[in-house]
């Protein structure tokens, strides 16, 4: 068994062959069997080879992994004749092929025949949806495959076609949403995507209303979807883009059911990526879109709150505009409205500042009272607060690219367009790195030199990139090592914000399993990844660049690398009313990040000795540390030099109400910082050491 890789099918056999084999089976990375082209210059070989798809190759080798021995046969079909029958009998095309004289009619008015001719037009997929309409009967659910053109591809009934998948409002079939689109080539994928949807709208109208035979005065839900599909395609603009088409079908639903069922297309269409926060942009060209998958905001019938900032990075001292919005989406009042707005230490609320409500202070928690709010009633807060000027992200190691590359080293993997520090295009400074986009396949890597351990109450890493690549099939990921290089991990859930635009194709590194930066970043952007599953662990961080053999754009380029302690405003704020409405949220994305810096002999220090109580001072050979038991949960303790290295550690304390002792033996004399991590703050001291 070989796995699908880049070099050609014919090499991969006579390899085997030469080896001893007898049979080869080569595994897709895709669930698909595919067509297996010959090499070139190679001489035939004479044992028989098959492709298998990824499940049923992954079947295999789980039997034979569990010591179990697996037989595989090749055997003539029992149905033999032509590989493929005139499609002229296929019910389905016929439909199909006749739907493209009605989407191509109707789409622009009356007077438009040509108005299905952009690139992200949907032209297949209402073909698709007349196949399946027509061909469905009582008793089908939406849950059962369907697929286009089985007979004639000759296929069972329940084959899966000649499309990527099958048709189905199981996403565990049917997995498709909006991004797969992005980086096809020919207008049925796009339609694929579009018939998932509305093929969802039609089966959830059938719960609603039932199924009817009747296709033509019926009144089921069958009936309800086809109309909306029937007018939204009369509706929509000339050459239109997804939500153009979209947002057809809720001018359709006003016109023929009063806008009763716009809450449940939303929901069909946020499921496929398609929601409210959803953007095609150019509707002419298919790789611009984003995904969304949240429901018009009333949809929800809930009292909602939502929080906000005016920037997501600070400095130490700043001042934080904050931005509440409360909203009663039930279909009744909510009365007793409140607000409480957590303060996390560090936060101090400006008096005076609030609007749009009034502002009681009680400790760390600020109070709205709002009174009763009405049906679809939104009342908007804002308020500021002034950041402590001593907390702030720890540096515990950067590079700026400007000393050259002696952090870093690069491994071509395939091609040649490795990492390259350049003055191209820096974030700050005069220097990044940068790794080209060519059209041809490449596979580089970028390693931080040196492994690390990895310390600090929110340890993370943050770096700046920018990136123009072939949307899908090119891009970039950051791996992680726990073992010294043997292996590495793909952290897509570890980015805190500004993560992977999306899948990676998986014809690129030939696997389904990787997320990557692709797309066009329209300049720098911060990306930072989460460590605290390492914590106390060394790890290795690489940069790796892919890219298949098609299409050019620019590139990727990275600057300001930075492992760091994390720290971040993020108070929860909460609202409730009389009727027992309770809802929470956040500033997204980590909060407020408090920029990074490290303890120098020009700073000013701020240290609360009611917490915290660090003595002899000066010291030697031993500092004693007594935590206040206020100081809840784990701490960490660093003494740094003058230079903001890191000289000592002792991790994971949990000492509260003790006394800690910390050896400073072997040290030299002089001024040093006690940085004491906690779960609310950074606190710090001057240490002599004598």
């Amino acid at each position: 068994m070989i796995d699908r890789g880049d070099c050609f099918f014919e090499e991969k056999t006579l390899n085997a062959e030469d080896a001893g084999a007898i049979a080869v089976i080569i595994c897709n990375y895709l669930d698909e069997a595919i067509g297996m082209a010959g090499g070139v210059d190679n001489v035939d070989p004479l044992i028989p080879t098959v492709s298998l798809s990824f499940s049923d190759c992954n079947t295999l080798k789980s039997l034979m992994a569990n010591g179990e021995t697996v037989t595989v046969s090749i055997s003539v079909p029992e149905n033999s004749g032509p590989e493929k029958v005139s499609s002229s009998f296929d019910n389905g095309v016929i439909a199909h092929e006749f739907g493209h004289g009605i989407s191509n009619r109707l789409t622009g008015g009356r007077s438009a025949d040509d108005c299905l001719f952009n690139d992200e037009q949907m032209g297949e997929g209402w073909s698709d949806f007349f196949t399946l309409i027509t061909s469905t009967r009582p008793g089908d659910t939406g849950a059962t495959p369907r697929g286009i053109g089985n007979y004639s591809d000759r296929q069972p009934v329940n084959g899966g076609g000649i499309r990527r998948v099958s048709y189905s409002t199981d996403m565990t079939i049917n997995p498709h949403n909006m991004d797969d689109i992005i980086a096809t080539g020919a207008p049925h994928p796009l339609g694929e995507v579009w018939v998932s949807a509305i093929w969802d709208l039609y089966w959830a109208m059938v719960d609603i209303y039932g199924y009817d035979e009747d296709l033509m005065n019926g009144t089921g839900g069958n009936n309800k979807a086809i109309q909306l599909v029937m007018d939204g395609m009369a509706l929509q603009r000339c050459n239109p883009g997804f939500m153009d088409a979209r947002d057809a079908l809720f001018t359709a639903d006003y016109l023929n059911y009063d806008g009763v069922h716009e809450c449940l297309i939303w929901e069909v269409f946020a499921r496929r990526g398609m929601g409210f926060d959803a953007d095609q942009f150019d509707r002419f060209d298919r790789n611009d879109n984003t995904m969304g998958f949240e429901v018009l905001p009333v949809c929800i019938q809930e009292l909602k709150i939502r929080k906000s900032a005016n920037s997501d990075l600070i400095n130490p001292g700043d001042v934080i505009t904050f931005r509440l919005e409360v909203a009663n989406d039930k279909p009744i009042a909510a009365t007793g409205v409140m607000v409480q707005d957590e303060l996390p230490n560090g936060l101090t609320y400006i008096n005076g500042s609030a609007a749009g409500a009034t502002a009681q202070l009680d400790g760390n928690t600020l109070r709205f009272d709002l009174g009763d709010m009405g049906v679809n009633e939104t009342i908007t807060i804002t308020y500021q607060a002034q950041t402590s000027t001593s907390q702030r992200s720890i540096r515990q190691f950067y590079d700026g690219m400007e000393n050259g590359d002696g952090n870093w080293e690069f491994l071509n993997l395939a091609g040649d367009d490795i990492w390259d520090i350049n003055n191209f295009n820096p974030h700050t400074g005069a220097r990044s790195w940068y790794v080209p986009n060519t059209a041809t396949r490449n596979d580089q890597l970028l390693t931080l030199f040196e492994p690390f351990e990895v310390t600090g109450v929110r340890p993370a890493i943050r770096f700046y990139h920018s990136y123009d690549t072939e949307p899908a099939n090119d891009g970039g990921l950051v791996q992680i090592s726990r073992n010294g290089g043997s292996s590495w991990e793909n952290i897509a859930d570890k980015y805190i914000r500004n993560g992977y635009r999306g899948d990676l194709s998986p014809t690129t590194l030939f696997s389904i399993d990787f997320q990557a930066f692709w797309g066009n970043s329209n300049g720098y952007r911060d990306s930072y990844i989460d460590l605290s599953d390492y914590i106390g662990e060394t790890i290795q961080v690489r940069f790796r660049f892919a890219a298949n053999s098609d299409v050019s754009a620019d590139g990727w380029y990275m600057d300001d690398f930075e492992i760091m302690d994390l720290f971040a405003y993020q108070g929860e704020a909460c609202v409730s009313s009389n009727e027992g409405d309770l809802a929470c949220a956040a500033v997204p994305n980590g909060g407020v990040v408090v920029e990074s810096g490290i303890v120098n002999a020009t700073e000013e220090i701020v240290y609360d000795p009611s917490l915290l109580h660090v003595y002899p001072n000066p010291a030697s050979g031993m500092v004693y540390l007594h935590i206040n038991a206020e100081v809840l949960g784990a701490v960490d303790v660093a003494l740094l030099n003058v230079n903001g290295s890191r000289v000592r550690e002792w991790r994971s304390q949990t000492l509260h109400g003790q006394q800690l002792a910390l050896p400073t033996d072997n040290l030299p004399a002089g001024m040093y910082y006690l940085q004491v991590h906690t779960q609310t703050g950074i606190y710090s001291q001057k240490v002599v050491l004598e």
